[in-house]
């Protein structure tokens, strides 16, 4: 189960990354606004919300809060991240990890004391629904293994996920286009093809894939904005896993991470076990390990190319005494 949360996760921040050059730190703040959104349109009446059905709330939440949301950061800040030198782009999206959730939480609370909603608050959250069957329907498959509706939802999110951006990506013509306006826009300009509109579409599309990760996985963990935060961080070690670019390898990468990290727990010497935040922390002991390794692996296998040629020198060919003077 939690390896197929960190495949879902895991393929939104190489979809991000694929068509927009961006490593979406925000990601899981998107993930738990959607989940928010999902969470205030489907409780009762009696406790707030607004009482929606599981598949309108989904469809609303999922299908057009988080495109939404994705259309406006581009929009404001995403579209001219994606020009913007690396550090500049890794602090633009922390911030929006930072201010997303707090905006969220704030707009439920002025609706509350300024219109008198009486919308539930994110303390009264304690296991909100999710897209399963509510209550959760429970099967035993094998001698103490038991799976939930939520689990399966979970895993079927992650395969038809993987499945559809993977064909997105590699065969059609909007993924093509996409990734050529990242890796060469001025070329791609040049072929007619609209580099911002590509740009809006791949965050629309990335916004909807964390707003169902994170409304699947709603039920199984708390609704708390660090939570979310502390999945999409333990996803990266799955999206290094397939390289940032390979949606099948980081299918294949958030399973194994999951399993990992569930024998460390049933397995690992108690004299790991007892140390305070080992569990936790193996996916991130795996991430540095990945990190080390394809380092080493990539080396220094040829330098590097200039896309233009660099201009003539204009001192070329004169005598060193002149180089060396001011003018």
């Amino acid at each position: 189960m939690s390896g197929a949360i960190y495949a879902v996760l895991a393929s939104g921040l190489v979809l991000t990354y694929q068509t927009s050059g961006i490593f979406n730190f925000a990601h899981g703040a998107i993930a738990f606004s959607t989940a928010f959104f999902f969470f205030q349109l489907n409780q009762p009446v009696a406790n707030g919300g607004r009482g929606l059905p599981i598949a309108v709330s989904a469809v609303l939440s999922v299908g057009v809060f988080a495109p939404a949301l994705g259309l406006v950061l581009d929009r404001i800040a995403l579209r001219r991240l994606a020009h913007a030198p690396e550090a500049a782009r890794a602090v633009g999206t922390i911030g929006l990890l930072v201010a997303l959730p707090g905006l969220a939480l704030w707009c439920v609370e002025q609706a509350n004391d300024v219109l008198d909603w009486g919308l539930p608050t994110n303390e009264q959250v304690f296991r909100p629904p999710g897209l399963g069957p509510s209550p959760k329907l429970t099967w035993r498959v094998l001698e103490g293994v038991t799976l939930d509706s939520n689990q399966v939802a979970v895993f079927a999110g992650a395969v038809i996920a993987a499945l559809a951006l993977w064909l997105l990506l590699r065969h059609t013509r909007l993924g093509l286009e996409t990734r050529a306006a990242v890796d060469r826009p001025a070329l791609a300009h040049l072929r007619g093809i609209d580099v911002q509109r590509r740009s809006a579409v791949s965050w629309m599309l990335s916004a909807t894939l964390a707003g169902l990760g994170g409304v699947l996985i709603a039920p199984i963990f708390q609704l708390d904005w660090f939570v979310y935060v502390a999945l999409v961080f333990a996803s990266f070690t799955a999206a290094v896993f397939g390289r940032m670019r390979s949606i099948p390898l980081v299918f294949a990468g958030g399973l194994l991470l999951g399993v990992t990290q569930n024998l460390v727990q049933g397995y690992a010497p108690e004299v790991l076990t007892d140390i305070s935040g080992f569990r936790t922390a193996v996916p991130f002991l795996l991430l540095l390990g990945l990190l080390v390794w394809r380092g080493a692996e990539r080396g220094r296998a040829a330098g590097s190319v200039a896309e233009e040629a660099p201009p003539p020198d204009p001192r070329a060919g004169l005598p060193t005494w002149r180089r060396r003077l001011p003018g």
